[in-house]
């Protein structure tokens, strides 16, 4: 039955659902005390919904980015690309930027997504 309602789904799509009912069989076992195995623990099952292989991520070179910024017409956008590559900024982080955030080459990031402060 599983394997009819994902079918036509990506891997890691399969496996997430799998994983998930997985933990509720795991669950109902250990609320209640039923003393029978985890159907999603067969061989066949973790074999099927097994876990998609990561691809290999490409980076781009320092000379392609430093192109790709130096042929950027509009100067906003430059100075968006440019926080990006050399701050490591995301883009959310960059657009919540105002003036009063910079104080010559400091930039001060408000609320950040990493958790800190600033």
């Amino acid at each position: 039955m599983l394997a009819f309602l994902t079918g036509a789904k990506k891997q890691s799509t399969r496996y997430s659902r799998c994983a998930h009912l997985r933990a509720f069989f795991n669950h109902i076992l250990d609320r209640y005390k039923l003393n029978f195995t985890n159907p999603c623990d067969t061989l066949i099952i973790k074999r099927v919904f097994r876990p998609a292989r990561i691809g290999i991520r490409t980076v781009i070179d320092r000379e392609t980015i430093d192109e790709i910024i130096y042929t950027t017409a509009k100067t906003r956008d430059r100075l968006i690309l440019e926080l990006q590559a050399r701050a490591g900024m995301r883009i959310g982080e960059v657009l919540k930027l105002t003036p009063n955030d910079l104080d010559g080459v400091k930039v001060t990031i408000r609320n950040p997504k990493s958790g800190r402060e600033q």
